[in-house]
């Protein structure tokens, strides 16, 4: 996708891009002039911080880069509120051939700077109780006390047609965040503006949602739940609210000639079963799961993604489908290694494992959006199978 971010300080724009490597998995440079538009996303440092003279860049370069086709740009704004990020917005708006639509992303929950019914807080403070600034409403600072906005709570987020909706708002549309996940369902709801929005796109952003955002296809995904417990219950009930999937009980038949949602979950059943009710299932539930995937195959569905919870379920899956071991390149999220399975049915295919008691509610959904990781490299002899650039796969489970 061709977007390029414009920030106005050093801090910042590294800040984004290392948002951006996070999110695409790859270096991302930052340029203090245009270079050739051959690899995006761009990061742009006007370095006007500093040196008030260069703001006028923000209205060149932006003309330049919407000449040469660029149709989506992000504005990095500070979190506290400083620096000329209100005045470079409305350089690079009135810029624009087009009148943008806008979205404001001001919060960064990792280090505690929320967005509140439009306000700004600090350590769960309005930022005026902390700072000597005149205001912590982003309408008011970036646009005027003239300019009405959309706020949208966290609330709506997981309304299915609200990027539909918005993108017929015309005044900007702020976006309340206090969670990593509020920013994962910003991600998705700006996705869906970008489907339906022609014309050009002005995200203003602290660089927190450059994460998540701008989305890719997510990966073909398959979620075998394992025992029970409480923490997976209720990680599967939070994303299947929040996220499209097709959600199947192990133990019941299944319908799979139609399949077109990209996650799949495997579940064990939805009640939490006690310590002992749980003891022996894992050989019982992979046995079951094997059986789905190859339904699932026999569609032309094949997964290049596993997410397995619980220690047990893991072991037995990757024994069972003769999988000679895992590669894994990082740490997805405490307790969570994410990396590659090494032969047997499903070499290649990413793989996350986390224990059956690890992790808040979220962890599953911020797993399934996880970037994808540069694929190995494998010799022939190794066996490297890859999934994602093949289309349907014959195996027999």
């Amino acid at each position: 996708m061709r977007m390029v971010v414009l920030a106005d300080d050093s801090t910042g724009a590294n800040a984004s891009a290392g948002a951006l490597a996070a999110n695409f998995g790859k270096d991302i440079p930052v340029f203090d002039e245009i270079p050739p538009l051959k690899t995006f996303p761009i990061v742009l440092n006007t370095r006007s911080r500093e040196d008030s003279s260069r703001r006028i860049l923000v209205e060149r370069w932006a003309l330049a880069l919407w000449e040469a086709g660029v149709r989506d740009f992000d504005k990095r704004v500070d979190t506290t509120l400083r620096g000329p990020g209100a005045e470079e917005l409305r350089r690079l708006c009135q810029a624009l051939p087009e009148r943008p639509w806008i979205g404001v992303v001001a919060a960064y929950p990792r280090a505690s700077r929320v967005t509140r019914g439009g306000r700004q807080y600090l350590e769960a403070h309005p930022l005026t109780e902390r700072l000597d600034i005149e205001t912590d409403h982003l309408g008011e600072y970036l646009f005027g006390r003239e300019t009405s906005c959309r706020v949208v709570t966290t609330d709506e987020l997981a309304k299915p047609d609200l990027g539909h909706k918005l993108v017929q708002v015309t005044d900007p549309v702020i976006f309340d965040a206090e969670r990593e996940t509020d920013l994962i369902q910003i991600a998705h709801v700006l996705k869906q503006v970008r489907r339906y929005q022609s014309g050009g796109i002005v995200t203003v952003t602290s660089g927190a949602l450059l994460r998540y955002y701008p989305l890719d296809n997510p990966l073909r995904t398959v979620i075998i739940m394992g025992s029970p417990t409480a923490t997976n219950v209720s990680q599967i009930n939070f994303l299947a609210k929040r996220h499209p999937a097709s959600v199947w009980a192990l133990e019941e038949p299944h319908v799979t000639a139609h399949l077109k949602q990209q996650l799949i979950v495997l579940h064990s059943g939805l009640q939490p079963l006690t310590q002992h009710e749980r003891l022996d299932l894992s050989e019982h539930l992979v046995t079951l799961a094997l059986e789905r995937l190859e339904e699932l195959a026999k569609t032309g569905w094949s997964p290049q993604r596993f997410i397995l919870t619980g220690g047990e379920l893991s072991q037995a899956f990757l024994s069972r489908s003769a999988a000679h071991g895992t590669r894994i390149r990082r740490l997805a999220a405490p307790l969570v290694g994410h990396g590659w399975i090494e032969g047997g049915l499903f070499g290649g295919c990413e793989v996350l494992t986390k224990g059956g008691m690890v992790g808040q509610p979220p962890l599953l959904l911020e797993l399934v959006l996880a970037p994808a990781l540069n694929r190995p490299q494998y010799s022939q002899e190794e066996g490297y199978h890859d999934p994602i650039a093949s289309t349907t796969h014959s195996r027999r489970y």
